[in-house]
Formats: C-alpha cells, sequence, structure tokens
C-alpha cells in the first residue's frame, strides 16, 4: 500500500515506499557527482520532497558546509545543500543533515519517531533509508545553531535553557513497546560489581603500596572494606528502587541546536536515547561531579530550574532534597564503574587514577540512603 508523504509534518514519519522510489525512477534527475553515502538519486528524492514539501523534478547537491562542534562517536555526518528544480518551474535550495550509524543497531529513527509523537524539542526527521551494508542513514532537518559546552556553562541564560530542554526530555511519557526496550542506561547493578575491585585496592592500600591517602583511608582495616561493601550494594538496591522515565543517554550542550540564535533548543544524536533512571540525564550537573568546569548556576539553581520545567511539562512535582538525593545516588552508582576501570593504572602507581579513586571511595563511605552529598571535587 503506498504511503502519501508530500508534506513534511505528514511525511517525517515515513520511510521511503516502493511508489517512492519507482515515482523518482521514473521522473527526469538531474544530479551532480557529490554522493550522499553512495546514495543514488532515486534514493535520496522522497526524502529532499519531504523537507520541501513539494515534488522535484531535478536536483543537484553541493557539499559546502564544513561539520562543526564536537564530531560526536555515533557516525558519518553530512551536511549537503539540495539545488531542486520542481515541475511547475520553480527552483529552490534547502540545506539538510544526514548522519549514516557506525553501527547497525540501535535504530536512531525509531527514537525520532516515537519522539516527535509526543511534541518532544528535536529536529525534524524527514525520514530513513538503509545502505548496502544495512546501516541506517537519517535525513533530518537541519539546525544553524549547535552549542559547545564552554557556551553553555558560562552563560546562566543558556544554561538555564539548557536545564530547561533536558527536564521537558525526561518528562515525556513512554508507552509499552518503548519501555520493553533494552535498558542499557539501568545503573544499579554497577555497585555491587565494583566489590571485587575494591577488595583489590584495599589489600594494596593496607600494606602501604598506593600512598598515604589510601593507606590512611583503609588504617581500620576490615571494617572499613565491609561498609564500601555494604554501601555499594544498598546503592544498588537504591537505584533499582528509583522511578524509570526517557533518558537522552548522552545530552550535554555540543548534542544540542536551534533553528537560529534565538529560537527553542532542541536535542539532537538520539542514537543512545532509552528508558532508564529518570534523572540519568540531569545527574552530571547536579551531581558531585569531578569532570565539568565552574558552572554558572548552582547546585541549587539548577535542581530549581529543572524541577519547576520538569512539573511544567507534566511530571510529578518532587522537593529539591528528594530530588539531590535520588540524583546523586544515580550520579554515584553510574560513576562506580569507574573504580574498575581505574585499579589496574592505580595499582600501577598512576598519581591521577589513585586520587580519583580515593575520591570516589569516599563519596562511597559518606553515602547514606535518601541523603544528599556535598563534596568538592578532588
Amino acid at each position: 500500500m503506498s504511503v502519501d508523504c508530500a508534506p513534511w509534518h505528514v511525511a517525517q514519519l515515513c520511510d521511503p515506499t516502493a511508489a517512492d522510489l519507482i515515482r523518482a525512477a521514473q521522473t527526469k534527475r538531474i544530479m551532480t557527482a557529490q554522493s550522499i553515502f553512495g546514495l543514488t538519486a532515486e534514493q535520496i528524492v522522497p526524502f529532499v520532497e519531504r523537507a520541501v514539501g513539494t515534488p522535484v523534478s531535478s536536483l543537484s547537491i553541493n557539499l559546502d558546509h564544513a561539520i562543526d562542534g564536537h564530531p560526536g562517536r555515533q557516525g558519518e555526518k553530512l551536511i549537503p545543500t539540495f539545488i531542486y528544480n520542481t515541475p511547475d518551474g520553480r527552483s529552490g535550495r534547502i540545506v539538510l543533515f544526514v548522519k549514516r550509524l557506525g553501527q547497525r543497531e540501535p535504530i536512531e529513527s525509531a527514537q525520532y519517531r516515537h519522539l516527535q509523537q509526543h511534541g518532544a524539542p528535536i529536529p525534524r526527521l524527514y525520514g530513513a533509508i538503509r545502505d548496502a551494508d544495512n546501516r541506517e542513514i537519517l535525513f533530518v532537518e537541519y539546525l544553524e545553531q549547535i552549542y559547545t559546552d564552554d557556551q553553555v556553562y558560562h552563560r546562566p541564560d543558556l544554561l538555564q535553557r539548557f536545564i530547561r530542554l533536558v527536564a521537558t526530555l525526561n518528562a515525556l511519557p513512554t508507552d509499552e513497546t518503548y519501555e520493553a526496550l533494552p535498558h542499557h542506561g539501568a545503573v544499579h547493578p554497577l555497585p555491587p560489581a565494583q566489590v571485587p575491585a575494591v577488595e583489590q585496592i584495599a589489600q594494596r592500600a593496607t600494606k602501604r603500596k598506593l600512598g598515604a591517602p589510601l593507606a590512611a583511608m583503609f588504617a581500620a582495616g576490615r571494617d572499613v572494606r565491609t561498609q564500601i561493601d555494604s554501601n555499594l550494594r544498598r546503592l544498588g538496591q537504591a537505584n533499582a528502587s528509583f522511578p524509570m522515565g526517557f533518558v537522552h543517554g548522552d545530552l550535554w550542550p555540543h548534542h544540542v541546536g536551534s533553528r537560529s540564535t534565538w529560537h527553542d533548543m532542541l536535542a539532537v544524536d538520539l542514537g543512545l536515547s532509552l528508558f532508564a533512571s529518570r534523572f540519568f540525564d540531569i545527574a552530571p550537573f547536579v551531581g558531585p561531579s569531578d569532570d565539568l568546569p565552574a558552572l554558572s548556576l548552582t547546585r541549587e539553581d539548577i535542581a530549581d530550574c529543572y524541577l519547576e520545567a520538569y512539573a511544567a511539562s507534566g511530571a510529578p512535582r518532587i522537593d529539591r532534597d528528594v530530588f539531590l538525593a535520588e540524583v546523586d545516588a544515580v550520579w554515584l552508582a553510574w560513576n562506580s564503574r569507574r573504580l574498575s576501570w581505574l585499579a589496574e593504572p592505580a595499582l600501577g602507581g598512576d598519581a591521577e587514577a589513585l586520587d580519583r579513586i580515593c575520591w570516589l571511595l569516599s563519596l562511597i563511605l559518606q553515602w547514606k540512603e535518601g541523603e544528599p552529598l556535598h563534596p568538592s571535587a578532588p
């Protein structure tokens, strides 16, 4: 059955049908030698028609836009300009963002479709197609403004807009189909999995082979190890009890853009989105992060901004202290995985790894269920 995919607001959820491709092949197409991931003219034309909202009779491509900002790691990206003519003699041009995923799964277009059904703040998707190697290629609305981390971190107005975007996304509803997807972002198994690494670190620290701070931490012997092990297990249990929600999974300012300078922020790079711990996206900006520069808003200001936007988007209203306690537990559970990563370099004498392990273990010792953490970074 053929699907009418003419105007973008109808077509954006459609992939090219057999009818689309046959119609394109029957119409004269003129293209330059520029290539879009090896796709033919017949494969590309339906996406351009959806973007411009009208049939086109000829098409050429220029690749005169550079990829600015953070390159990302989720695939190859191009910003082609399509110059087209319509059957009634009109001409025009449109710039699109085209992305080929590096992996065959997950399917990023499925994330776009789910979010578009709920009016999420994201660019328009004009469709997707698979290449000869079964990799998905997305045709997406081009955003003139892509932000940088430094821009957003150092300007309170931009940081507030970014935090409101995070809250709006996290408040989006999910359905049974979406919630049945694999929970790649589940953090509750991570803390108890670190117990062997802690044991290994403790054994070396008690022999004074990992420096004075860790030696002092484990001076009480088995009691400290027992407390850390217990807190790791309880941290996992606490995270298993937290509500789940929609999570972008990689939501930093460099994954945010706008249609122009003063338009609303929109989230891009949705390939890692999933159903997971509801405050996973905001945790780095409110939790006790050690890898962010000083932000232009305080922890409390960010929390208040987020919670106001979260409730305004239809999510339950949450007390700030309850929110901060949950966020800190999510952040600590996620970052506990670094204990295993850092163990080998730390045992080899890496000073930075030793400092970060000492800091993480001190947080784990301080952590109490239902209470916020208020430490400083190392």
